[in-house]
């Protein structure tokens, strides 16, 4: 936390995270660190375009969505374009693309967990792909060998292994109650599925400029009904509705989530309303209108008690931003060649560098950088490592007294 004489508001680097993961995940910050090096100054430059745009007129849906692709490639310009993924049975390696637009099948899990989805935005998936006729399918697992499949023709069982067994429903007749009969089976899964297994997948079937023309139509409704809408909620159902189904065009391989996340700021900005801190990030992949408002709305309330207004968050992120920069600067320009040092900056663990900055006193530039932004960097001085202590334990245990006397100087005996 940062504290102020005023008010107290948290790190700017919890907006980057999912306030309550899917799936009973336990994420940390460092946890996204982790996983994907230099999240966190690629979150800030997507977050800049809010900055940027936020007072800026967009009136054509090919603005809208530049702005989107301008976002997510920000967004994700840190991730490897390609990322192996398994082995073919002849022991070639399988790779999947990781930034761009997506150019093949594309496809998301959703579960019933409270976070991604709920039965009524299941429903509304199903409507798309059986009334709507969209261009994916629903895979629905029934038990790890047998799952359930519907695409725009027929909704039939699949066993593991074998091809299909048994045409359930064909697409003839009633289309009303065609949809109820699929409601039936799929549903009682959907509602049951509380475990970490992947309860449904939706599977994008479309060519990329199929799924560009989506795109684009989706944005020109929004810029046609956001006109009409006056009250608060009316706006808000018109940003979720927009949202959730770009969300579902999937547009690109990685990052639909926080880039989509980000949009939705700029649009509620640009309507006259607050921004939000959802729950999580896909909030938008499967959940029904009432959900998507609702959760946006708290949302808003979230943000506003954790981060205050949104002009102090900004500032309070660029600072971070620039005191991260600051550190690879002093890296570069001082050689560091330290691979315990270099492994806390690829984390952002400034906590973790600034104990380990205290074993010798030929870092004691790199000390007085960090202890000087703490609080930009959100830097615990007390903190302790398991098996190191804080960083007076490590100055003290290895008789760096130019790092002590630099530790006084910030109140550390």
């Amino acid at each position: 936390m940062i504290h102020t004489q005023q008010t107290a508001y948290c790190h700017p680097t919890i907006f980057m995270i999912d306030h309550e993961p899917a799936f009973g995940e336990k994420r940390s910050f460092r946890q996204f660190m982790e996983r994907e090096e230099g999240y966190d100054i690629a979150f800030w430059e997507a977050w800049d375009m809010f900055d940027r745009m936020k007072d800026t007129p967009i009136t054509t849906a090919k603005i809208w969505l530049k702005l989107l692709d301008t976002i997510h490639k920000c967004a994700t310009h840190h991730l490897p374009e390609l990322e192996k993924v398994g082995s073919d049975l002849d022991g070639n390696a399988l790779v999947k693309k990781k930034q761009g637009r997506c150019d093949s099948e594309n496809w998301y899990g959703l579960r019933n967990d409270g976070c991604l989805s709920d039965e009524e935005g299941i429903k509304d998936i199903i409507k798309k792909i059986w009334i709507e006729k969209e261009a994916c399918e629903l895979v629905v697992n029934v038990d790890q060998d047998n799952h359930y499949i519907i695409t725009k023709e027929v909704f039939f069982s699949l066993g593991k292994g074998s091809k299909i067994k048994e045409i359930l429903i064909t697409n003839e007749g009633s289309s009303e109650n065609t949809i109820e009969a699929i409601y039936k089976k799929i549903l009682p899964i959907y509602s049951q599925s509380k475990t970490d297994t992947e309860c449904m997948r939706m599977v994008l079937t479309a060519k990329p400029e199929d799924r560009e023309s989506k795109a684009l139509k989706i944005f020109q409704n929004y810029l046609e009904q956001i006109k009409k809408a006056q009250a608060k909620e009316e706006k808000l159902k018109r940003i979720a509705i927009t949202m959730r189904d770009i969300m579902q065009v999937h547009l690109y391989f990685d990052g639909n989530a926080r880039s989509v996340y980000i949009l939705a700021n700029i649009m509620c900005h640009h309507n006259g309303l607050k921004v939000f801190y959802p729950r999580n990030m896909c909030m938008f992949d499967g959940n029904s209108v009432p959900t998507m408002v609702r959760e946006i709305t708290k949302g808003q309330e979230r943000f506003a008690s954790m981060f205050g207004d949104v002009k102090r968050f900004s500032k309070s992120f660029l600072e971070y931003k620039n005191a991260v920069v600051g550190v690879y600067k002093l890296f570069q320009d001082n050689q560091i060649n330290n691979k315990p040092l270099e492994e806390a900056v690829k984390l952002s663990d400034f906590n973790l560098l600034l104990r380990r900055t205290a074993v010798d006193s030929k870092h004691l530039s790199l000390m007085k950088l960090l202890l000087q932004n703490m609080a930009i960097l959100n830097i615990d001085i007390n903190s302790k490592g398991a098996n190191s202590g804080s960083v007076g334990d490590v100055a003290n245990k290895f008789k760096n007294e130019e790092g002590l006397e630099l530790l006084k100087k910030y109140g550390v005996k």
